[in-house]
């Protein structure tokens, strides 16, 4: 029975996986209703807010998937995060998703949308119950709601138990040299496993650290910046690293934290992933520590078996000045359908030092084997912390079944 345990456990995460997306994808139409009511048919979709949640990967992976929703199947265009971000930090906000219609409302006129999209997030017995708003940027208004249940991913806690198997990256880098590696300050090891002789057998295990360091000081309305990269310098997959990040006084004591965008895919051996931490310091904030800890899959299982051709990465023409651009067209190399292809880009100076990153999605929602599509990364000057010269881009998707 034991070797069967993978397949049953990957035949509910994708069944699951297949669920949540009809789910997603229902309320993304209910909230395009609204369409003939938003004159430039842009909107903001805000952090949702997580009740009775302790971690923010369901809620990521929600508005990474309504995002993509609303861009593939509706007219609706839809704010950049590195934008939200900045706003965000600026109005001092936070990332908690505990905004009321007024606010949304601001927040949506700063970013010049006509809307703004926020929403809760709690945990029942059935699953994760979703409720959505559609706000009016000039009038607070609530132009529409949406209300969705994600059913629960039991399958995926029993991963490592099962054995399910990661494929290995197909990346693309241009001409990046190896940078050096920092001291680990964080290290995951598994419980070793009896054969059936009886000896003990020494288990792969991931081994995390962050790299590449780098933080930024006044940047936009003050808002503070510390970026790097979550190395698996071990042997076996890393399945997710949450970045945390403490805000320490003069004396050492804590006085707060900051939120962290955290890598949301398995970083495979010797594969290092981009994070994100913003915050607004106080007047006693003297320094910072950043810290790893590691997760299970909590929203879906990802594929990496995916590739890019006919890649660009050049000054983008959008109107927000130093803002960069990579496109190109990805292609799905697996043997299955895949749902959301996404593609994550760092950005490195000239002399190789990491200075930001940011993501995007191909504009079909799904590909058959084979299948390619069209797609494009921006990435804004405020949120670099240098001057791009190249890139490294990695491939990911949802594994789903028709």
């Amino acid at each position: 029975m034991r070797k069967f345990l993978p397949l049953i456990c990957l035949f509910l995460a994708l069944q699951c996986a297949t669920s949540r997306e009809k789910v997603v994808a229902q309320m993304a139409s209910t909230m395009a209703d609204a369409e003939p009511k938003l004159r430039k048919k842009t909107v903001a979709i805000l952090p949702i807010e997580r009740r009775g949640l302790t971690e923010t990967t369901d809620a990521r992976a929600l508005v990474d998937l309504l995002t993509h929703e609303l861009v593939s199947t509706t007219s609706l265009q839809v704010a950049e995060r590195t934008r939200l971000d900045a706003v965000l930090g600026e109005q001092q906000l936070g990332q908690t998703g505990v905004i009321d219609p007024k606010a949304a409302a601001h927040v949506g006129r700063l970013l010049s949308v006509d809307a703004v999209i926020i929403g809760s997030m709690e945990r029942k017995e059935t699953g994760s119950e979703v409720f959505l708003r559609l706000v009016d940027s000039e009038t607070a208004v609530i132009l529409k709601t949406a209300h969705g249940v994600l059913p629960p991913d039991k399958s995926l806690a029993k991963e490592q138990e099962g054995g399910l198997a990661v494929n290995a990256p197909t990346n693309y880098s241009a001409g990046l040299t190896a940078e050096p590696i920092n001291p680990t300050n964080y290290s995951s090891t598994s419980s070793p496993k009896t054969t059936a002789n009886g000896v003990l057998e020494k288990e792969d295990t991931p081994v995390g650290r962050l790299v590449d360091l780098s933080y930024r000081k006044g940047g936009v309305g003050g808002y503070n910046q510390v970026i790097g990269r979550v190395l698996n310098s071990g042997r076996a997959p890393l399945l997710q690293g949450y970045v945390r990040l403490q805000l320490l006084d003069g004396a050492g004591e804590l006085i707060g934290t900051a939120p962290c965008s955290s890598p949301d895919q398995p970083i495979l051996p010797k594969q290092s992933l981009p994070f994100s931490c913003l915050f607004k310091p106080s007047a006693d904030f003297k320094r910072f520590k950043a810290t790893l800890e590691s997760g299970g899959l909590n929203f879906s299982v990802k594929t990496l078996d995916l590739s890019a051709m006919k890649l660009r990465f050049r000054k983008s023409s959008d109107s927000f000045a130093d803002s960069y651009q990579l496109s190109g067209i990805i292609r799905n190399d697996a043997d299955s359908v895949v749902t959301y292809p996404r593609v994550l880009m760092s950005l490195f100076d000239a002399k190789g030092k990491f200075i930001g990153s940011a993501y995007g999605f191909a504009a079909k929602k799904e590909l058959s084997p084979g299948e390619k599509s069209p797609f494009s990364v921006t990435i804004y000057g405020y949120s670099l912390h240098g001057k791009p010269a190249r890139y490294e881009a990695f491939y990911s998707a949802l594994k789903t079944r028709r």
